[in-house]
């Protein structure tokens, strides 16, 4: 870049902080000063590239006409800029290698790197309007909540089509080279939401880890912990089954499971999830009974001699306190709770035994941690009663890959060229094509920014 041009800017942004604007006011028009030098090396960048490519494009019979003008948004700011449309005959599709370069699709408003921004942010944000609010603050693009609500809808899409692939064309391990460790624990759950339509939708959640370690002297964390998330319960479980038949030797090792019980997440089910092991063992999660004894115990006097009973992994006493309970009830509603108490522990006491009871000498770590990792899914699914529409899969997908640490994997579609170059090369186009969808609504107009031009003398908002 010139000096002159870098002296020019350096006069504006003096003007501003000479200027008798408040601090606030300053720093807006610095913005958007920067925002200004930035878009003027931006078109200059275009330019140089164009040149690069102009004589290799007319050797393969491409001409060019007149350029044409787009306004991206980034996340450093709007950015308007001409590029030159190139056709092998006038009739043809015009080829924009400007937008080939930055991997800009037709009508797309939104740069990758700003809607990868939008997608960041809105799980961590209880609402799409307040995304909004918040991006529309801290930069000078405009976003509406649809727009957070498409680049949320876009990301579902993409997850699914990953976790497809991953199915029709699963990894492939030696055996050798699988994780080969003692234990490792499963647990799953689902939580229920209300649609738009009234009607109920469950998000499925099953969770994988290598066991329990310590970070620190008063902290201990799970190892390696996995999420597989979906509002299709089987999806969920055979993501799981796949990924542990393709990255663990199962043969040498102990699966844990742990659930509630409910339908869908019974023994069998996480039995089949295991596949061939060397040793299973099913808990029903203590959480799950400790709630069953505050709805069904009338006495609360009893709750304790209830856990204690459990605790002891002997049926007699259980039996006996039971014997107990019921002599001091009065109602029909009293009896009818405990005969459902009785029969529900009934139907579960194997799997309450602690690993004592069981033979192993295993200390109770790592397991149960179902309800408390569920938080992080309830929290933002749930807030203030909120009902969903189609965009409650993108969202679970966005909080699962906020675990699992595969948002850039799946937003930018990497997987693809691990299949083969010419499906990276299609996956590129569609990348473009699918963030050209999310922007083809006309945004709501929020708040309206100014621009700076370089014949101003005082810049204003």
């Amino acid at each position: 870049m010139e000096t002159t041009t870098l002296e020019y800017y350096a006069i504006q942004l003096k003007n501003i902080i000479d200027s008798e604007d408040d601090i606030l006011e300053k720093e807006a028009n610095m913005h958007l000063l920067s925002e200004e030098l930035m878009n003027s090396v931006w078109c200059m960048t275009i330019q140089m590239k164009e040149n690069e490519v102009k004589s290799t494009l007319s050797s393969e019979g491409y001409k060019a006409y007149k350029k044409e003008e787009r306004t991206v948004q980034y996340a450093h700011g709007r950015m308007t800029f001409v590029r030159i449309p190139f056709k092998k005959d006038k009739n043809d599709k015009p080829f924009f290698p400007a937008d080939e370069w930055l991997e800009l699709g037709k009508y797309q408003r939104n740069s990758p790197g700003f809607t990868e921004k939008i997608m960041q942010i809105a799980p961590d944000i209880t609402s799409y309007e307040k995304t909004s609010r918040v991006i529309n603050q801290l930069t000078t693009n405009t976003v509406s909540r649809s727009t957070v609500m498409r680049a949320v809808k876009l990301y579902g899409k993409r997850a699914d089509e990953y976790h497809k692939h991953k199915e029709v064309y699963p990894e492939v391990i030696d055996n050798k080279d699988k994780k080969k460790v003692d234990k490792i624990y499963i647990e799953g759950d689902a939580v229920c939401f209300k649609k738009q339509n009234g009607e109920m939708q469950f998000i499925h959640v099953f969770i994988l880890h290598d066991g329990v370690e310590t970070v620190s002297n008063n902290r201990k964390q799970s190892k390696n912990m996995l999420y597989f998330v979906d509002i299709r319960r089987k999806k969920a479980r055979d993501r799981l089954k796949s990924y542990l038949q393709t990255h663990y030797d199962m043969k040498n090792i102990m699966v844990i499971a742990n659930s509630d019980g409910g339908s869908g997440y019974e023994e069998a089910v996480f039995r089949d999830i295991a596949g061939v092991c060397n040793s299973f063992e099913y808990f029903i999660d203590r959480y799950h009974v400790s709630r069953k004894l505050d709805e069904r115990v009338m006495l609360e006097e009893f709750i304790p001699l209830f856990q204690q009973a459990i605790n002891s992994g002997e049926l007699n006493k259980l039996k006996m306190v039971f014997d107990t309970y019921d002599s001091n009830l009065e109602t029909e509603e009293q009896f009818y709770h405990s005969r459902k108490l009785k029969n529900y522990l009934i139907r579960h006491w194997k799997h309450l035994a602690s690993f004592t009871k069981r033979g192993y000498n295993i200390v109770k770590e790592g397991i149960g941690i179902m309800e408390s990792q569920l938080r992080h899914f309830t929290y933002r699914l749930k807030h203030c009663g909120r009902h969903w529409g189609k965009g409650l899969n993108g969202m679970a997908q966005l909080l699962a890959s906020q675990k699992n640490g595969d948002f850039k994997q799946i937003y930018l579609r990497t997987w693809k060229s691990e299949f083969s170059l010419d499906d990276s090369l299609r996956g590129n186009m569609s990348n473009r094509l699918d963030l050209r969808d999310m922007n083809k609504f006309t945004p709501h107009v929020g708040v309206k920014h100014g621009r700076l031009t370089l014949s101003d003398k005082k810049y204003v908002r």
